[in-house]
């Protein structure tokens, strides 16, 4: 057979079918709206900053356990983004600043169940300080009104596992180093001082949070001060990679 004639039938075969598709698609389409109903987004938008400055710390922490639990049940609140980013282009008034691991498996906003411009978050790996994080914390907490500071750890944290290793290849050096003190300060664990004990790297992980904290409050006369006048929060929360719950120390 001709190449031309047999390019024209498959054409033909081709144009029919699509026709069929287009009438069964007609008579059969799939209603979303019928399986998952209309679908519209919950009321919530930014709030304004003399909303946000009603609020106590406390009230901000426990709005984060609610919305945490909300996450842990699948049952987090629909947003309407769109919206959302139009109404936070005109300005930011963040409830909380997260200071947390880089580790892509904690989807922050998530976890808390909040949306657009309701938190700041840092990241670096082993949730550790620096002049540089200090500074976004200080500039959220005094220039933006951002009442709560959460440092949240999680567990089996690969910094926390390098640091015990003493890995101080390329600019990993940096972070190892500094959790190196928290490190040799974690004492009465039972087993041996490795990785491989899982209450030794429990029990490095918290106390790293808290030492933080500690750096926190020493390194930062502004966030310290705020904190005394009870103009902020600063707390400990661990986030636990299997269930999803954050376990906050207040």
């Amino acid at each position: 057979m001709n190449i031309i004639p047999r390019i024209l039938i498959l054409f033909l075969f081709f144009f029919t079918s699509c026709e069929d598709l287009n009438t069964n698609n007609t008579n059969h389409q799939v209603n979303l709206k019928d399986i998952y109903g209309e679908l519209e987004p919950l009321k919530e938008r930014i709030l304004t900053e003399e909303e946000r400055d009603a609020m106590s710390p406390m009230k901000i922490v426990s709005s984060f356990i609610q919305g945490n639990q909300r996450f842990i049940k699948n049952n987090l609140t629909v947003r309407d983004h769109t919206k959302m980013i139009r109404e936070a282009a005109l300005g930011q008034t963040p409830k909380a600043v997260i200071l947390t691991c880089s580790d892509s498996r904690i989807p922050v906003e998530d976890i808390f169940d909040k949306g657009i411009g309701d938190l700041i978050v840092i990241r670096i790996s082993g949730n550790i300080i620096s002049n540089e994080i200090l500074a976004d914390m200080e500039h959220a907490c005094r220039e933006l009104g951002t009442k709560v500071v959460v440092v949240m750890g999680h567990d089996n944290c690969r910094a926390i596992k390098s640091a015990i290793d003493k890995d101080k290849s390329g600019n990993l050096a940096s972070i190892t180093l500094k959790i190196k003190d928290v490190i040799e300060n974690t004492k009465n664990i039972l087993g041996p001082r490795n990785k491989q004990n899982s209450q030794f790297i429990n029990a490095v992980i918290q106390n790293n949070i808290q030492n933080s904290i500690m750096e926190i409050r020493k390194e930062s006369p502004i966030l310290n001060d705020l904190e005394k006048n009870n103009r902020i929060k600063i707390v400990g929360a661990k986030y636990n990679m299997a269930s999803g719950e954050v376990l906050f120390d207040i």
